[in-house]
């Protein structure tokens, strides 16, 4: 029994490589298309109120009750 256990997780493992191995290529052409897009700059992720969390968002967490 403990062998047949054995043979069904090495299928399933083998089946997540081979759908993986699949999406390769759509994997490559997104990460190039994430390489190639503009930089954010520092600043304008502080124009933005990204970076730097505003005053009004700082509070403590409420006490345990």
């Amino acid at each position: 029994m403990a062998r047949r256990a054995w043979s069904e997780e090495l299928q399933y493992v083998l089946t997540a490589l081979s759908h993986l191995v699949e999406l390769q290529s759509a994997q490559n052409e997104l990460l190039d298309g994430v390489l190639m897009s503009p930089l954010i700059s520092v600043y304008e992720l502080q124009r933005r109120n990204v970076l730097a969390v505003p005053d009004a968002a700082r509070r403590s967490a409420p006490a345990p009750v």
